[in-house]
């Protein structure tokens, strides 16, 4: 059964906003603010997440995914989660958003 593309939306809405909820322990500032979260699909049950890590040698990259991961399969709809890592191009601060660099200090002029 597929769901109608306002379903399809607001699931994907609340996984972004479930997606907030994990913050880097480093930086202080959730995934999603951060630029990690690349994209999020919907495919028949599985959410898809394409995610990053703010550096490939990263030491708590394994924490960061298994939350990612949790944060998702805890939504009641998801059956499955699955977890791709993008590693090129490299993570850069350009993908903070503005909230982000609010919080990080970023925008002292703002």
């Amino acid at each position: 059964m597929r769901a109608s593309d306002t379903e399809e939306a607001a699931l994907l809405a609340r996984a972004t906003e479930a997606l907030r909820t994990v913050v880097d322990p480093e930086m202080g500032v959730n995934v999603v603010d951060l630029g990690l979260v690349w994209g999020l699909a919907w495919r028949g049950g599985v959410l898809e997440l394409s995610y990053q890590l703010t550096s490939a040698t990263c030491p708590i990259g394994g924490m960061m995914a298994q939350a990612m991961h949790d944060v998702l399969a805890a939504l009641p709809e998801v059956m499955g989660v699955d977890m791709h890592l993008v590693e090129d191009p490299p993570w850069d601060v350009e993908r903070i958003s503005p909230a982000g660099r609010r919080a990080l200090g970023m925008d002292a002029g703002a």
